[in-house]
C-alpha cells in the first residue's frame, strides 16, 4: 500500500470520526430539546390543572376538584361519614372536610390521632384502628375517643377494612376475623388462608374484596370466610386504591386508569387515565372521592 493510499484512508477515517461526533452532538441536542419540550408540556399541563380544576367532560370518569389543601399531604387515615371526609395526619391532628362546599375544619389538634393506621365509617359513626392494635370509636364533633373491645387487641393485624356494620381484619398468621364495630367482640371466620393479603376493600353493602401480594383478588364471604377468585391472577398487582359505590367496585391503577371490575374480574375503564397520582379513594354513596399526592381532593362521577 502506497503512502498516498494510506493518507487518503486516514483522511476518510478522520471525516467519518468527525461525522460520528457531529451525529452524537446532533442527537444530544435533539434529546435535550425533546426533554425541554416535555418539561414545558408538563409545566403547561400543571398550570392548566390549576386554572381549570375539572376534567372538562361529563359522564363516568369525569372529575371536579373539591379543594386543595396541603394538610392532606400528611394523611395517614381517612373515612367518609355523613357527607364529610374525616382524616388524620402525622402530627395527630384530625380534620373534617365538607364534601359539598370544600370547607375544612380542625376537629382536634391533640396528638391523639397520630397513630391511626386505618379509619372506618358506619353510617355517621366514625372509627379508627391504631398501629398498636386498639380500635376506637370517635365522636365526630368533639374528637372524643372510646376504646372498643380490648385495647391492643388487633396488634398483629396486617390488613383491615369495614363492610357494613363490621370490621374485617387479617392477622400475620393468615386468620380472618369479623368484628362488630359497635362491640369490638371479634370472631375468626374461615380458615387461615390470608397470610399473603396486601389490601382489603369493604363497602356499605357488606361486600369485601381482598388483594394478595401477587396481584390476585378474591371475593370474600363475610359470613363463612370462604373466598372466590375475582378474575385472573395478577390483574390487581398495580392497584393504588379502590372503593365501592353501591354494588359496584371501582379501582385505580398506577397507569392512571379508573375502572369498574365486576364479580368475575372483567375490567371496564372509565374516562381518561387521569388518576396516576391518587393516594386514597372513598365513596360518599353516589360518587367517588379521590385524594392526590399534591393535596388536591376530587369528586369523580360514576354515572
Amino acid at each position: 500500500m502506497s503512502k498516498t493510499t494510506v493518507a487518503i484512508l486516514s483522511s476518510l477515517l478522520l471525516v467519518a470520526a468527525c461525522g460520528n461526533d457531529n451525529a452524537k452532538n446532533d442527537k444530544a441536542s435533539a434529546d435535550k430539546a425533546g426533554a425541554d419540550k416535555a418539561g414545558a408540556a408538563a409545566a403547561d399541563k400543571a398550570s392548566a390543572g390549576e386554572a381549570q380544576p375539572n376534567s372538562g367532560s361529563k359522564g363516568p370518569g369525569s372529575w371536579v376538584r373539591i379543594t386543595k389543601n396541603d394538610g392532606f399531604k400528611e394523611l395517614i387515615g381517612g373515612a367518609i361519614a355523613g357527607g364529610t371526609l374525616y382524616h388524620a395526619v402525622k402530627d395527630g391532628t384530625l380534620y373534617a372536610t365538607d364534601l359539598a362546599s370544600g370547607e375544612q375544619k380542625t376537629i382536634s389538634r391533640k396528638p391523639d390521632f397520630g397513630a391511626v393506621r386505618w379509619m372506618f365509617a358506619n353510617g355517621d359513626a366514625l372509627y379508627s384502628l391504631d398501629r398498636d392494635g386498639t380500635l376506637w370509636s370517635i365522636d365526630a364533633k368533639t374528637a372524643a375517643r372510646k376504646a372498643v373491645g380490648e385495647k391492643r387487641g388487633f396488634s398483629d393485624t396486617i390488613a383491615a377494612a369495614s363492610a357494613g356494620d363490621n370490621m374485617f381484619t387479617v392477622e400475620k398468621d393468615g386468620k380472618l376475623y369479623r368484628t362488630p364495630l359497635a362491640t369490638g367482640s371479634w370472631k375468626q371466620i374461615g380458615k387461615a388462608d390470608f397470610a399473603d393479603t396486601r389490601l382489603m376493600f369493604g363497602g356499605a353493602n357488606g361486600k369485601l374484596v381482598s388483594v394478595e401480594k401477587d396481584g390476585s383478588a378474591f371475593n370474600l364471604d363475610t359470613a363463612k370466610g370462604d373466598w372466590f377468585n375475582r378474575g385472573d391472577n395478577g390483574k390487581w398487582k398495580h392497584v393504588r386504591a379502590a372503593a365501592w359505590v353501591g354494588d359496584k367496585l371501582y379501582r385505580v391503577t398506577s397507569d392512571g386508569v379508573l375502572a369498574t371490575v365486576d364479580e368475575k374480574g372483567a375490567v371496564t375503564p372509565l374516562g381518561q387515565p387521569d388518576f396516576a397520582h391518587v393516594v386514597w379513594m372513598g365513596s360518599d354513596g353516589t360518587s367517588l372521592i379521590t385524594l392526590e399526592t399534591d393535596g388536591s381532593l376530587y369528586r369523580v362521577a360514576v354515572e
